[in-house]
């Protein structure tokens, strides 16, 4: 396990890039046909979600508002 020390700022930037990683791949994942990479995208939306929760839950609740 890697351990990070986060800025308030590099939490903030990366739950923005978390949630459009999180739109395009749901994007992605009602266009595909082919079931195998569907279920691969289907993963990393679960991953990514994940990844957005953990960082959220760090937060201080009134930034999370402003970010939510």
């Amino acid at each position: 396990m890697i351990k990070l020390d986060l800025s308030v700022d590099d939490i903030r930037i990366l739950v923005d890039l978390l949630d459009t990683a999180i739109s395009e791949i749901r994007m992605e994942i009602m266009q595909t046909d082919n079931r195998d990479y569907r279920k691969m995208l289907q993963t990393r939306e679960a991953i990514l979600k994940n990844l957005h929760l953990e960082l959220t839950e760090k937060l201080p609740e009134k930034l999370i508002k402003e970010i939510v």
